[in-house]
């Protein structure tokens, strides 16, 4: 990642505050959390599917397993510190500093934050990661899509309060940047920056329901996606001379124009009497660019039984391929074929899955999860297995452990 070597000096912390005065230390409150979890799937496919890291029949436990340490430090009159640090085995446990920020408490309700941490662009994202803190295995990637810029560097406050002695809500305030890598299944994973951050996201809850929504505005900028990913794919199409000769105008494919990108979220939570419910939706994307609007939504329902939960859920990702026109020319052929194009970067993304997650809480600080996820493509041509046949279905199975320190 290209964040990562930027924040690695975090990892002299531990030296450093070992050389200060012991007074200052004892201040420093360390804690921890880790996951071993490992799966594989059922076919072997030629790229994962949509984000599930599992792409083979081959059991792996590096994919999904995870270590982190955290240390925050109190030092009075509202002043505090965070750093924490996780190690992805999918990333050969490289360390990076997820979150690294000064906050400030002004009043009872309000704190702003500097630095480095997590924007709510899901329900989860402060937990998104501590496998502990959630009663499932594998969140629905429908939804939780592993988005670099979920962290990001810039201010953040955050305000919250009662209504009654029932109801209390909080709202964050978010403005940043971000640098790093986008993730993609349909194409090559590709460098992007994103400046002017804006995010907005409001919390309702009460004892047992919790109603949230959020919205995020950014400009992208990328050269690897406009200028290799892009003009890579019209070329290796033939479509290149073509466009050249009709001085096509390619900013309209591009993300880089000064094209707005906007994330969306909305969802509840319910957890009344044992019974678990709770749906969530997602939009994302880029106006009038070929990196179209993704919709996904993810909806559960779930009983605890003591120790053990047990959830079933239904989620969807669907590519909205009205949101651009870039395939508009006269020439009818050229219009087929760039409507290929339209396909190659969104129609592989299109699938639905039905999970069965099992969750154990045999410690106070660890349990035991199992996930079982059965996918379907809704577009099997996009989907290969290892010997070329189209994949019209595949299941994932997971299992791990969960800890807390």
């Amino acid at each position: 990642m290209l964040l990562q070597s930027k924040y690695k000096s975090a990892l002299l912390c531990p030296v450093l505050l070992a050389s200060t005065a012991p007074s200052l230390a004892a201040d420093i409150h360390w804690s921890g959390f880790a996951s071993i979890r490992g799966g594989l799937m059922t076919d072997d496919l030629v790229r994962p599917a949509f984000h599930n890291l599992y792409q083979d029949k081959e059991f792996t436990l590096k994919k999904e397993s995870l270590f982190a340490l955290q240390a925050t430090t109190d030092l009075g009159e509202g002043l505090t510190t965070a750093l924490q640090l996780v190690a992805r085995g999918h990333e050969d446990f490289d360390v990076e500093a997820r979150w690294a920020y000064i906050g400030y408490q002004i009043n009872e309700n309000t704190q702003v934050i500097a630095g480095r941490f997590a924007i709510p662009i899901f329900k989860f994202s402060d937990t998104v990661d501590i496998g502990f803190a959630r009663n499932r295995g594998r969140l629905p990637t429908s939804v939780y899509v592993p988005f670099d810029f979920s962290v990001i560097e810039g201010l953040r406050l955050d305000y919250s309060n009662y209504i009654n002695e029932s109801w209390n809500y909080q709202v964050i305030a978010t403005y940043g940047s971000w640098d790093g890598i986008i993730p993609s299944t349909a194409l090559t994973p590709f460098s992007a920056e994103a400046s002017n951050i804006t995010h907005l996201s409001v919390e309702l809850s009460n004892e047992w329901l919790t109603l949230f929504a959020g919205g995020m505005t950014t400009n992208f900028v990328s050269e690897e996606f406009d200028h290799v990913l892009v003009d890579g794919t019209l070329e290796q199409l033939g479509l290149k001379d073509e466009l050249d000769a009709i001085d096509y105008d390619y900013s309209q494919m591009y993300i880089s124009e000064g094209r707005e990108s906007e994330y969306l979220m909305a969802g509840y939570y319910i957890d009344y009497n044992g019974y678990i419910n709770q749906f969530e939706w997602t939009r994302y994307g880029t106006h009038k660019s070929v990196d179209q609007f993704n919709d996904g939504w993810q909806f559960t329902i779930g009983k605890r039984f003591d120790k053990l939960t047990v959830l079933l859920t239904q989620e969807q990702n669907k590519q909205n391929n009205s949101s651009t026109n870039f395939h508009d020319v006269e020439d009818k052929s050229l219009a087929a074929r760039l409507k290929v194009v339209d396909d190659l970067f969104s129609l592989g993304n299109e699938y639905e899955s039905l999970s069965l997650n099992f969750h154990y809480n045999f410690h106070e600080q660890a349990n035991l999860t199992m996930t079982i996820a059965d996918l379907e493509f809704v577009n099997k041509e996009y989907n290969k297995d290892e010997n070329g046949d189209y994949a019209n279905e595949t299941k994932i199975i997971s299992l791990g452990i969960d800890i807390v320190f």
